[in-house]
């Protein structure tokens, strides 16, 4: 009989433990697993982001000449900056918590310009001087650019992304060329039509797809659920030329240093970017 009570006494101890033990799993809203379930349905689904702002685009080349011609109006050529708008549509798929893979397609204008003062040959009745020129170029133009990136988030702010970019021209980009004679003396078309400054535009057809690497930080602000607003700056560096070796004579000089082949190569157009976007 007390062996019977003593059993009684175990089990009904045993489920009571047991209860309580329930109970407090219960009271638990925020146990392991339900907290990775949670987390991960709220975290891991596709974004869409816009984004709009302007580049400062950088434009560079070498220049070479068989003989050497100083002080050539050529020199504009080697470089120029200048800025455009560009915009920007944005897919995010998220892989871990702070870890997603982005797609990026975006319209980037171009618009860069250089200016140069230099010396060419001027003929006043058979006497031969040195004038200064001032030349001014101004190139313009779109590329559709497309890029692959990995997201990281460095905190729940900001945000830096890298990765592989496919840069191919929007059509043909359009060169204005601007050369101004500075001295009294000498003038262009002189003497049948003098003028001191002729304008001439032309179109380059020979614009390469290119590749670089795109690389972007990103400060995101929450405006409302699930609504962001995010402040970037972006660098796109593009491995590829723009346009391919292009020889010229530079004729400038020809009456008191002589004309001389020049070679262009290496040009190259990189990008700072400054935007805006919004994400969903």
């Amino acid at each position: 009989m007390k062996f019977l009570k003593l059993c009684i006494i175990l089990f009904l101890i045993g489920y009571s433990t047991s209860g309580l033990f329930s109970q407090e799993n219960v009271l638990r809203p925020k146990s392991p697993a339900k907290s990775i379930d949670t987390y991960e349905a709220s975290t891991y689904k596709i974004r869409v982001g816009l984004e709009a702002g302007v580049n400062y685009n950088m434009f560079s080349q070498d220049i070479t000449w068989l003989s050497e011609i100083p002080n050539s109006i050529f020199n504009v050529f080697s470089s120029a900056s200048g800025i455009s708008p560009y915009f920007a549509a944005v897919l995010d798929f998220p892989i871990q918590p702070k870890l997603g893979f982005q797609l990026r397609a975006a319209y980037d204008g171009r618009n860069y310009s250089n200016t140069y003062t230099g010396i060419v040959d001027c003929n006043m009745e058979g006497i031969i001087v040195d004038a200064p020129v001032e030349s001014k170029i101004t190139i313009t133009g779109a590329d559709l650019s497309l890029s692959a990136l990995l997201r990281y988030d460095i905190t729940n702010e900001f945000v830096v992304t890298a990765g592989p970019m496919f840069l191919s021209s929007l059509g043909k980009y359009q060169q204005e060329t601007i050369l101004t004679s500075i001295g009294d003396e000498c003038f262009f078309d002189y003497p049948f039509d003098p003028k001191k400054q002729v304008t001439s535009t032309e179109e380059i057809e020979n614009i390469n797809s290119r590749f670089g690497i795109d690389l972007g930080l990103a400060y995101m602000i929450e405006v409302s659920e699930g609504v962001y607003l995010a402040p970037t700056v972006r660098f796109n560096y593009v491995f590829s030329n723009i346009t391919d070796t292009q020889d010229e004579i530079d004729a400038t000089r020809e009456n008191t240093i002589g004309s001389s082949p020049i070679t262009s190569t290496n040009a190259k157009l990189h990008a700072l970017k400054f935007g805006i976007g919004i994400w969903f």
